[in-house]
């Protein structure tokens, strides 16, 4: 017994000294918050003597001082992985197809897509043909990022997965900015391949009503002439009554492939940005907000940083250049994305435009060796990937190149074939840009000049100036394509299937100095006429856009907080549609027998007490949204239906979904009807029945006319380590409060998706600046700064844009070899808040 008893008591002590060191080697690698370094390379075009200063506020927020733009460079690059080296790991891994090597066979399918891709190959190819001062300029971020991990130890993630610190170099900021614009740009691809699905089970006409771009409730920026609306199908191509549908002439199969699974997107890309000009504000000088949808994350998105130059550099036309910018940064790259420097201030939307073009290849010969081309046959290029899976033997893949781009998948369409993909992100020449010129501008002339420079992901840019003027226009490279339509696949045989270039820039629309002061962007179609020849694409719902045109066109004394507060509007005017149709349907019913129905006599009672807004309170907002799923399963998917007999995965997404129902049931046409609904008022009752059981089961125990929006709109921000683990969750995840907002609200606020910052720039007054951020600056759990700013990003609540008073600070000078001196963190200030929103 005495041997046990010391055989335990040595275990435990052992397992006290583990968990000691585990301990200290977690705390040690927290970012210290004063220290100085001397880590600046020889060589290193940075030109002040003095190196490079980094201050932080309050909350973790960094001011960047140097004496050029290279000096900056470096001490963002430095800056960035002081808070987010694990997270520049990750961008850098996905984009090349490295995943597997860290975490084995689970993220193999995530590595196949982006090896066919390429983007590995672009980013080796587009560093080489960098211009000397982008190429000083990559080089002196990633010396930044180089001396922070020489000087400092490797955040947790490191140790937990036993990953390497590699060194950064200018091509992973090539890799950073790929994953960007696949993120945001790449759905384009699923459209077309969607809608080739369609074309092999549908009609024509059915794929046309099925695929609108143009709604009755749409709010464009541009006049022009609208794209035609599609005709109502005839029971010629299509009678749901006798079940008689378009028959595949293939077995179904999956051809995700290169896509990536084709999830539902209501709302899952978007944002908001608009100007007002001076007219329009009690200041006289323009506002503008801006708030980026995208994926909820833990660590988040975006880094908020100031950047101060001590230089006095000019631009082109000889108009010095802003000496300091603050706004949001992409971890990995250098420059600011979206942000004000005091003259400009600048925002961005996707675009949902089209720049991406599929084309069908046929193969030429029973190998596949060669494909038809426009003059006949050409070979393959054929690309071999290795990937190293952790735990087991690598994965060959081998990648097929054509004239257009890499092949990603099997085509759908009679005849078979293969597909490949002509995109604008794989043109290396993309990766010859940077975003200093626009940070530096100071007038809307001078940041369009520069912004046609820019070459990254496809953006509806909103910019005003201290001048009181604004603008609106597209930034990066827009295809010049032949004639005929670009919106499906074209054949590899059709001599205008390939690009002849990208657009000029003074063909790429804009709209500047508008006459009633407002410009808007919420992924609505923002043009007609020869401008949607150029854009193209599946644009998302109108009904954010509608209601910031109707704000912002209703006063003409705007403050910074009233642009707040639009950014979280919770007016929820788009599920009107769906609660009139149904109290149609039940208004239809005779009355006895409504009474007899319980769970309809709860719905009309919902209805009647609708609060028309997205709060978390609101029971009518969680079963409306719940209801205009199901009237869409109801209207919608018997006319699709057939396609899954071409693609087992097929999954109808697209976003105007809205105008679809909105004809159907204006027209009520009997052969559009699923034939086991008597009329449409049947069919929708049926979808209100159905609304109300999903919605019980989504919080079982509650009756469904109790449940409010916020029990089931609950955060999910999740780590990318927390599902490993109950553990790992609780360390890693942020809370699940209850969220108010939505898909198609102002405030769009989903589970994991909506806005990754909210920016509000005041060009009169600087201070009234205002900034929110999902999360903290740190992606270090231990940080003080990890999750700082959750709560007040949650409320609708706002800091300062501007950093605070400096509480810590890493002076970085020059010197042969790293050294470094710190001081451990201090006790933190209280940061500073903004009231704004609802």
């Amino acid at each position: 017994m005495r041997r046990l008893l010391g055989f335990l008591a040595v275990l435990a002590a052992l397992v006290l000294l583990a968990g000691g060191f585990l301990a200290w080697t977690i705390q040690r690698s927290v970012p210290p918050a004063r220290e100085m370094h001397a880590v600046l390379p020889a060589g290193l075009a940075i030109t002040a003597d003095a190196g490079v200063t980094i201050d932080f506020d309050a909350l973790g927020t960094p001011t960047i001082r140097g004496g050029s733009e290279a000096a900056v460079a470096f001490g963002q690059g430095y800056a960035h992985a002081r808070d987010r080296r694990f997270q520049m790991e990750l961008l850098r891994r996905t984009a090349a197809g490295r995943l597997s090597e860290l975490v084995g066979r689970a993220a193999l399918s995530s590595d196949r897509f982006f090896r066919t891709l390429g983007f590995a190959v672009v980013a080796d190819v587009g560093t080489a043909r960098l211009g000397p001062h982008r190429r000083a300029l990559f080089e002196a971020y990633s010396a930044g990022v180089n001396a922070w991990d020489a000087t400092h130890p490797p955040p947790p993630e490191f140790l937990l997965l036993g990953a390497p610190v590699e060194p950064w170099t200018p091509r992973d900021i090539g890799l950073a900015s790929l994953l960007m614009q696949q993120d945001q740009c790449w759905e384009a691809a699923g459209d077309e391949r969607d809608r080739e699905i369609m074309e092999s089970a549908l009609s024509p006409a059915l794929v046309e009503f099925l695929t609108p771009v143009v709604t009755a409730w749409d709010t464009p920026l541009l006049a022009g002439a609208a794209p035609a609306e599609a005709p109502l199908p005839t029971p010629a191509d299509v009678d749901l009554r006798t079940a008689r549908a378009w028959a595949p002439s293939h077995a179904p199969v999956s051809v995700a492939l290169a896509f990536g699974p084709r999830m539902e997107r209501d709302g899952a890309q978007g944002s908001n940005g608009w100007a007002v000009a001076g007219a329009r504000t009690r200041s006289g000088r323009p506002l503008l907000a801006n708030d980026p949808h995208m994926t909820l994350r833990v660590p988040t998105l975006w880094h908020r940083q100031r950047l101060e130059f001590a230089d006095d550099a000019r631009d082109a036309a000889g108009a010095p250049l802003a000496r300091a910018i603050t706004g949001a940064t992409l971890p990995g790259v250098p420059g600011i994305v979206f942000g004000s420097n005091g003259a400009v201030a600048w925002g961005g939307t996707n675009v949902q435009g089209d720049f991406v073009d599929l084309v069908r290849c046929m193969p030429a010969d029973a190998e596949t060796l060669a494909y038809v081309g426009p003059t006949g046959p050409e070979r393959f290029g054929v690309r071999l990937e290795v990937i190293a899976v952790k735990g087991t033997s690598p994965e060959s893949l081998r990648v097929r190149t054509t004239r257009f781009g890499p092949i990603v998948g099997p085509s759908r369409a009679k005849g078979g074939g293969l597909l490949a993909a002509q995109w604008s992100a794989l043109d290396p020449a993309t990766l010859d840009t940077d975003l200093l010129p626009i940070d530096r501008a100071t007038s809307l002339d001078g940041f369009l000049a520069a912004l046609a420079t820019y070459r990254g992901p496809q953006l509806s840019v909103v910019v005003a100036d201290s001048a009181g003027r604004v603008g609106w226009k597209v930034g990066g490279l827009m295809p010049r394509r032949g004639p005929g339509a670009f919106d499906r696949v074209r054949d590899a045989t059709d001599r205008d299937a390939a690009w002849t270039g990208y657009v000029a820039w003074d063909s790429v629309p804009a709209l500047v100095d508008p006459k009633d002061g407002v410009i808007f962007s919420a992924n609505q179609r923002m043009v007609g006429g020869r401008e949607w020849a150029l854009l193209g694409g599946s644009i998302g719902a109108p009904w954010r856009a509608r209601r910031i045109a109707a704000v912002l066109g209703a006063r003409t004394d705007f403050t910074a907080a009233d642009m707040g507060v639009l950014q979280n509007d919770l007016d929820a005017a788009y599920l009107e549609p769906t609660a009139e149709a149904i109290e149609r349907a039940l208004a239809a019913l005779p009355a006895a027998e409504l009474a007899a129905d319980d769970t309809l006599t709860r719905v009309a009672a919902i209805l009647a007490g609708r609060e028309r807004r997205a709060d978390s309170t609101s029971v009518a907002h969680a079963y409306l949204v719940q209801a205009r799923t199901a009237i869409r399963q109801a209207l919608v998917d018997p006319l699709v239906a057939p396609c899954a007999a071409v693609d087992s995965e097929f999954v109808y997404t697209w976003p105007l979904v809205d105008e679809v129902v909105r004809r159907l049931l204006a027209a009520r046409a009997p052969h559009l009807l699923d034939s086991k609904h008597g009329d449409y008022d049947a069919a929708l009752c049926f979808a209100a029945r159905r609304a109300a059981a999903t919605l019980g089961a989504r919080v079982p125990g509650t009756p469904f006319d109790r449940i409010t929006w916020g029990q089931v709109n609950r955060g999910d921000l999740a780590h990318p380590l927390g599902g490993v683990s109950p553990l790992l969750a609780r360390l890693l995840d942020l809370p699940r409060p209850a969220f108010a907002g939505g898909a198609h609200v102002v405030r769009v606020m989903q589970p994991r998706h909506g806005a990754s910052f909210r920016m509000v720039a005041d060009l009169a007054d600087p201070a009234a600046s205002t900034f929110a951020l999902p999360g903290g600056q740190s992606g270090h759990f231990r940080s003080p700064h990890y999750g700082d700013q959750f709560a007040t990003w949650w409320e609708g609540r706002a800091t300062p844009l501007e950093p605070g008073p400096p509480v810590g600070n890493s002076r970085l000078t020059p010197g042969r070899r790293p050294r470094v001196r710190i001081r451990r963190p201090a006790r933190h200030a209280r940061p500073r808040h903004v009231q704004g929103g609802s």
